[in-house]
């Protein structure tokens, strides 16, 4: 079950890179197989280790199963308030504890694309990502087919998806840490209102029972999008994966954090 940590902001720029007239910044590594720190606003790289090697991205790969969806809602292909329902087949597959981390659906269930994709973006739900993944693509198959479509658009050179929810599949799946803090910058530049707008989403005292906990104005967790909040994501042979895109101080203050 993929666990999230938040990131601290306090590993800033500060602490990275020299300040003019001052003295270098002092080494920095990490224990962490793999990361990698942008700059949004000046398109710096803070800090980079493995940054184009090879790994499974747990429930990062959600990032572009969001993507996705974000991207059709943008034309308006999808709503947010289309209603979808629940494939009994699909609940069987995606619901107990063999199921990781779940928005706890259940089968002949009606649920708005909106609530989808709080379930994922909150939760981690793994039975989300394939009930959103069936409604847009009609198969998990044909949806996976989208996102490496927007792979290719969005240059992830070194990426390939072949689940919605970053499930282990035999290394079929596979993302590198520079190719995820493309599709996070992509992700925050493509779609600032739609970003903003799910990020910041309250939890629907309907979907509360989802959260198991009260009524958030936070998400729980986000997909290694906004800056202060990055998944690292673990399953047994999987990294811990963290990669932040930092946008400008002015938009995190905004932003509440």
């Amino acid at each position: 079950m993929t666990r999230f940590r938040f990131a601290a902001l306090a590993l800033t720029a500060t602490a990275l890179v020299a300040l003019p007239g001052e003295a270098a910044a002092p080494p920095f590594d990490t224990p962490a197989t793999v990361a990698f720190m942008k700059d949004l606003s000046s398109g710096r790289i803070l800090y980079s280790k493995n940054a184009d090697q090879r790994i499974p991205p747990a429930s990062l790969a959600k990032m572009m199963t969001v993507y996705v969806a974000f991207d059709l809602i943008k034309k308006g292909q999808l709503h947010l308030n289309d209603i979808v329902t629940v494939n009994p087949e699909t609940w069987r597959k995606w619901h107990g504890p063999a199921a990781g981390s779940t928005m706890f659906l259940s089968p002949g269930e009606q649920v708005s694309v909106a609530n989808l994709l709080l379930g994922i973006i909150t939760l981690s739900g793994n039975d989300a990502c394939v009930v959103l993944a069936e409604h847009i693509a009609g198969t998990e198959p044909a949806f996976t087919a989208l996102m490496n479509r927007k792979a290719q658009e969005l240059g992830l050179t070194n990426s390939h998806f072949g689940t919605s929810n970053g499930w282990p599949d035999g290394g079929v799946t596979y993302v590198t840490a520079r190719d995820l803090a493309t599709l996070a910058t992509a992700t925050i530049q493509n779609f600032p209102d739609l970003y903003r707008q799910i990020t910041a989403a309250r939890i629907s005292p309907g979907a509360r029972r989802w959260a198991r906990g009260p009524t958030s104005p936070r998400p729980i967790a986000i997909p290694c999008w906004a800056a202060s909040q990055v998944p690292t994501g673990s399953r047994p042979g999987i990294p811990r994966n963290p990669v932040t895109p930092l946008p400008a101080p002015r938009s995190r203050m905004d932003d509440g954090w």
